[in-house]
């Protein structure tokens, strides 16, 4: 499948299970890393936090997020 359809999955299974932060990291994932939209795969990896903020993947993917727009100087 291709990147843009993988993201139309990711939407269908948030539709079904919003409240995953595992389907929320996902989407995130896809958006930063295969889309190159890091603005908007951070606010994913946020959500996933805010229902498991000890969830180490999407603390480590928003960081990834936040450097691709310069906004975390490592």
């Amino acid at each position: 499948a291709d990147r843009a359809e993988a993201l139309g999955f990711y939407r269908a299974a948030l539709a079904l299970r919003p409240d995953s932060p595992d389907v929320l990291l996902r989407t995130g994932v896809c958006l930063t890393d295969h889309l190159n939209r890091p603005a908007e795969g951070a606010d994913f990896f946020r959500a996933a936090l805010r229902l498991r903020p000890n969830h180490l993947f999407a603390r480590k993917n928003l960081s990834i997020a936040l450097r691709k727009q310069g906004k975390l100087d490592v």
